[in-house]
């Protein structure tokens, strides 16, 4: 049972009768159990529909599409003209993962599992590393706590508003939804608001600028929430944890060569990749508070910085910055909501809007020139898979585009 105390406001409200009541909306929180033997459950199954995309990578000749919480989708890209799915790996709580040497590292709720996708058509899991991921979710005796989503009301008097706490004696948790907010159920009963060259030996995936992992060499590495951890790959069926860097605010991780760059809500963070992979605090970037994806290359990196309820801020823009010795920013460019990036040949692409991909061109790196944009409904990210293509991709869609000059060429989409 749902527990709401009302509390008498002190804002001066219109008279009404004695018997007036007002009604308010939650969203309510109510825990079930996933137990330890569902999370390891992993199976390779034959290919499955699905609607919810999340993150992707790709290797090689494949496209590996997440379906958040449920497992990866497997695309063999060889024609990239007609994409044909082949399997589906179910992973229960996957949300990440990436791919060095023919094997895949994803996560699995608290877990890390290793794959062999040597084979990519029929991939078989090689290890699994329990609790690879402390502290993510509550646990249980018999699993991890996790809540699913009920539309709640409750009635006060007049002058009268609920007084919401965190948690309440039966050990449900709920947050406050704006009066004015729709509540959308879904047919799956969830609730919503309404409002390199191609010739190249592949060693690792490739990855979009909005990537919680990457990997540099023999080291994985992994931002949360609460900072960033390296691990090594020496034993590349079991990465051991060397380092945990601890900070607020971590978005995403983009590897190269001896670096790791962050974005973070407030700044890009540079780290020294140490020869045991552990980091080290090289130096910072700031910039005004957003979400910030960040790419680059030797010389130059590209951060896109916007602002949104989720990350503040008050203005969006693409900012460029020399980091060949001491970080600097050189210029900036303001824009609409920008959101992933990545560099194609010559070019740097942006997302932006959720509906646009720009396309700038970056001859002179210091000053990208703006030459077409063209519409993309839910465009997330990039990852660029040549010099000339590369994929977007969202929450409802991954789309693979040649690019010939300053247009781009629709290929073929997921």
């Amino acid at each position: 049972m749902l527990f709401v105390v009302c509390m008498t406001t002190i804002l001066t409200l219109p008279s009404c009768s004695k018997n007036c009541s007002v009604e308010y909306t939650y969203l309510g929180m109510k825990p079930y159990v996933v137990t330890f033997s569902e999370i390891k459950r992993v199976t390779v199954d034959a290919p499955q529909s699905f609607e919810n995309y999340g993150s992707t990578t790709v290797y090689g000749d494949y496209i590996y599409v997440t379906e958040p919480g449920k497992g990866i989708h497997v695309f063999d890209n060889q024609n990239p003209a007609a994409p044909v799915q082949t399997s589906f790996i179910k992973i229960p709580g996957n949300e990440q993962s990436i791919i060095k040497d023919g094997k895949m590292y994803a996560n699995g709720y608290v877990d890390l599992f290793v794959l062999d996708v040597s084979t990519p058509s029929t991939p078989r899991v090689l290890n699994t590393v329990n609790n690879f991921f402390p502290g993510t979710y509550e646990l249980t005796n018999d699993g991890i706590v996790l809540y699913e989503l009920e539309k709640m009301t409750q009635k006060c008097d007049c002058g009268e508003t609920p007084n919401l706490i965190s948690e309440s004696k039966d050990g449900l948790k709920y947050v406050r939804i704006d009066q004015q907010s729709d509540l959308i159920q879904s047919s799956d009963g969830s609730i919503r608001f309404e409002k390199g060259s191609n010739t190249q030996k592949i060693t690792q995936s490739l990855m979009g600028s909005t990537a919680k992992y990457a990997i540099v060499d023999n080291g994985l590495f992994i931002v949360d929430k609460n900072g960033l951890k390296s691990f090594s790959l020496s034993n590349s069926l079991n990465p051991t944890k060397v380092s945990q860097l601890d900070f607020t605010g971590g978005e995403t991780v983009f590897g190269m060569k001896n670096r790791v760059l962050v974005g973070t809500n407030s700044a890009v963070r540079f780290y020294k990749i140490n020869s045991d992979q552990s980091l080290t605090y090289s130096s910072m970037l700031d910039h005004v508070t957003s979400c910030d994806p960040v790419v680059a290359n030797d010389k130059y990196a590209y951060a896109t910085f916007k602002t949104s309820t989720t990350c503040g801020g008050w203005r969006s823009a693409l900012m460029v910055a020399d980091i060949s010795n001491f970080p600097r920013e050189i210029s900036n460019l303001t824009m609409t909501a920008p959101g992933g990036l990545g560099i194609v040949g010559n070019k740097l692409l942006v997302t932006s809007a959720k509906s646009n991909v720009h396309i700038f061109d970056i001859q002179n790196p210091e000053q990208p020139v703006g030459k077409v944009t063209f519409q993309q409904s839910d465009a997330s990210d990039i990852i660029p898979l040549s010099s000339d293509r590369f994929l977007v991709f969202g929450k409802s869609s991954v789309t693979q585009y040649e690019l010939i000059g300053n247009e781009a060429k629709l290929i073929s989409k997921l």
